[in-house]
């Protein structure tokens, strides 16, 4: 009997721990759908040319793209975003630079994924 009571007790701590992973990616509050999606480009942008998918100039290129669509959204809002649009700027810079380190990169990235409530690398 305590072995199936143990048993049980194990296999309700794994479901529990478990259930935390699979959550939803929320869009966080005072961001446009437009201004959402715009940030996830950045960031898919960004995974490609940490993945060699992309060349520093072409990811670069892409993202002042982006970064100049998000733009357009931050006359009316200034709250949410302000932070998503210091993370985006931080990311085009590590990605304009002479000398681009994967790192820095990487945690440009990172940040910008936290924000947005997104699965970091």
């Amino acid at each position: 009997m305590k072995r199936y009571l143990l048993a049980g007790i194990v296999a309700l701590a794994i479901a529990v721990t478990l259930s935390g992973c699979g959550t939803a990616h929320v869009k966080p509050e005072g961001l446009s759908d437009s201004q959402y999606r715009l940030g996830l480009r950045a960031i898919e942008t960004t995974d490609k040319y940490l993945n060699a998918e992309l060349s520093k100039d072409l990811a670069s290129e892409q993202f002042k793209n982006i970064k100049k669509a998000f733009e357009q959204y931050t006359k009316s809002r200034k709250t949410a975003f302000s932070r998503v649009d210091s993370r985006m700027e931080q990311l085009e810079h590590c990605l304009s630079a002479k000398k681009v380190s994967d790192k820095s990169v990487t945690k440009a990235r990172n940040r910008l994924a936290e924000i947005l409530n997104q699965n970091l690398l």
